[in-house]
């Protein structure tokens, strides 16, 4: 593979390109960077920033495919902003320009500004190893959470999750299943094959974040769904991650039920661990969470329900006395 292909790199392309990046005279790599930003080659710039990636990046050409390419959103996001009227290239961004970036990403979720600003930074600190700019633009600048952890939550509750099981096909119910029950990310779910299911001891072995594989025990009626499914192909569900995001929406427009993501069914999964145990290592052994302080998300939903109750309370005394 080249190094000014677009496509997404897998690890073994990431590789090739970093080689063919690393490889390159000290002088000649500075060149051919600066003639990319100055003509706003995304193909070069694109294959820069997987180079740096697996040399400098935390897991090295272990990065997935999936993290390359939302890197290179993040970048692409702020080459974009670089070529408005008056803007400076990116080599040459301070930290006010950083700041200004990340104003123009207003209205988008907390995470995403977080994951974009992350491809920004990561950007500009490849444009550097190059030896184009100085410095960090973006070391003081972060996203700052205004949303609750509860309104990011926003999980489906019991009875919306029946009424999407209740209008599911066969592979539809795995699909919410796997996340609902199963606590699977959207990504586990597109990359599960039958290999990784062991219906006979009920558990699934999932291949998480940061490439590393975990056992996750799976309820009978994820199982049975399962079993319900005809296994014509290696995947689970032999479909992309786009078209399950538009399976769940068609089925929650069927079932009367508001669409809010796939990802707020492992909420629901989260939320009702911790609803049943109270033991939020629990929560984080099921949803597989680097540290306990994610996990306490479902804690805070926990609160949100009791004052609901403590209000429901007070409207049920001021109601006139029933005869």
């Amino acid at each position: 593979m080249t190094p000014n292909a677009l496509a997404i790199p897998t690890p073994q392309t990431a590789v090739e390109i970093s080689e063919s990046w690393a490889g390159l005279p000290a002088d000649v790599r500075k060149r051919r960077a600066a003639d990319a930003s100055q003509n706003g080659d995304r193909a070069q710039l694109r294959s820069l920033l997987a180079a740096y990636v697996v040399l400098y990046g935390r897991r090295g050409s272990d990065t997935s495919p999936r993290t390359h390419e939302v890197y290179w959103r993040g970048a692409e996001l702020f080459l974009a902003w670089c070529e408005n009227p008056g803007a400076v290239k990116p080599h040459q961004a301070g930290e006010a320009e950083a700041r200004r970036f990340l104003a123009s990403l207003t209205g988008r979720a907390p995470k995403s500004r977080q994951v974009y600003l992350t491809g920004a930074r990561t950007f500009v600190a490849a444009l550097r190893w190059t030896g184009l700019g100085a410095g960090d633009p973006f070391e003081r600048v972060s996203v700052r959470e205004s949303t609750t952890p509860v309104g990011l939550a926003n999980p489906y509750s019991p009875r919306e999750l029946r009424k999407l099981l209740a209008k599911a096909d066969p592979r539809e119910r795995v699909l919410v299943l796997l996340a609902a029950d199963g606590g699977l990310r959207l990504a586990e779910v597109v990359a599960l094959t039958w290999a990784q299911v062991d219906l006979q001891r009920r558990r699934v072995s999932v291949l998480g974040k940061g490439g590393v594989f975990a056992t996750v025990s799976i309820t009978d009626q994820l199982a049975k769904a399962l079993r319900g499914l005809r296994r014509t192909t290696e995947a689970v569900l032999p479909i992309g991650r786009r078209r399950m995001q538009r399976m769940i929406k068609r089925l929650c427009e069927r079932a009367g039920v508001k669409a809010r993501g796939y990802h707020q069914l492992r909420h629901s999964c989260g939320k009702e661990i911790y609803f049943e145990t109270r033991d939020i290592l629990a929560v984080q052994r099921h949803l597989r969470h680097s540290s306990v302080r994610t996990s306490e998300i479902y804690a805070h939903l926990a609160e949100v329900n009791y004052l609901k109750a403590i209000a429901a309370l007070d409207r049920a005394a001021a109601k006139p006395a029933r005869r």
